[in-house]
């Protein structure tokens, strides 16, 4: 695993979206369809043959006894093949402390038992989870995304409410936008580059650590490389509001999920007057394209408190 754990273990499942080459929807995610509906979500969880990452990480922290109570609860869950796909094990789960481990499988739990087809067809409608965080919900009538990712199969009853599989784990915020990006050394140039440019005539450090929501696209340190700044020394020395420019030019001023993508779609930049374009290829993959440039996304919908984080193998450069 690539970058230096610099908030702890619970940073673990943060980073590891920033080692894999995700697609979006992981094969296999879905439920498997031959469950019973006489049973709690707890005994759900227990009984579906492809959930065992899950239930193992639920009998950990004894979460089976809240989600075998009265709700209803919605469960936004991901299948084993959906963490493996990110890496992801049961000794991966368990081996984080009981708290963590906790706000991770709880990220998904909503009160109220909500069908899929009593989403609201629009995008990123924010619902409040258990413990009072937000995901945000995206429905097009047929289609569902939960952070940008897509519902693979969906509601299953259980007594106490609904169980959806969605096609990757979801993980909470663990910090604000700048607080992510410095938590991991494979970003650390993108960091200097935060760094250097607020030092002129635009603050963005003060810009991605407030109250404010964005997206951003997070060049790797090889991504930089490739730019001409090979090192962090270049980076230090580059002309602030050169620098400043890149970054707004890699800074949406709002959230946006790669389930918001679209073929062709326009996206207006943090940098006045420019934009990009985001689009959907070969099936489940992303990119971006700028003006002289264009990224992959590598890693998507990386949830912080102040917005989304898409990793890509480029800088987009203005």
């Amino acid at each position: 695993m690539r970058g230096k754990k610099l908030l702890g273990s619970f940073v673990l499942l943060v980073i590891i979206y920033n080692s894999m080459l995700v697609s979006g929807c992981i094969k296999n995610s879905n439920i498997n369809s031959t469950t019973p509906t006489d049973t709690t979500i707890s005994g759900l969880i227990a009984t579906i043959s492809n959930l065992t990452v899950l239930s193992s990480a639920v009998n950990a922290v004894d979460l089976d006894t809240l989600l075998s109570k009265p709700g209803p609860y919605t469960y936004f869950v991901a299948t084993d093949a959906a963490y493996s796909g990110f890496g992801i094990s049961s000794t991966t789960l368990t081996s984080l402390p009981d708290t963590q481990l906790r706000k991770i499988l709880l990220y998904g739990l909503i009160p109220g038992k909500h069908l899929s087809t009593q989403f609201t067809i629009a995008n990123n409608i924010p619902v409040q989870t258990y413990l009072g965080d937000s995901v945000f919900i995206t429905s097009t009538g047929s289609s569902f995304f939960v952070n940008g990712f897509q519902l693979a199969s969906y509601d299953f009853a259980a007594t106490n409410g609904i169980l959806d599989g969605v096609s990757a784990p979801l993980i909470p915020p663990s910090g604000n936008l700048l607080h992510t990006i410095q938590a991991d050394t494979a970003f650390s140039y993108f960091a200097a580059a935060i760094a250097r440019a607020s030092t002129g005539t635009v603050n963005i450090d003060t810009l991605l650590s407030g109250s404010g929501i964005y997206t951003v696209f997070l060049a790797t340190n090889s991504a930089f490389q490739t730019a001409g700044f090979t090192t962090l020394s270049v980076i230090n020395n580059s002309n602030p509001d050169s620098l400043a420019r890149i970054m707004e030019y890699n800074i949406l001023p709002k959230r946006v999920f790669t389930s918001d993508f679209a073929s062709g779609q326009t996206l207006t930049t943090l940098l006045t007057g420019n934009t990009i374009v985001g689009q959907q290829i070969n099936g489940l993959q992303y990119e971006v394209e700028g003006h002289n440039s264009s990224a992959s996304i590598t890693s998507p919908n990386i949830m912080a408190y102040n917005g989304v984080i898409h990793v890509t193998n480029h800088i987009l450069l203005p």
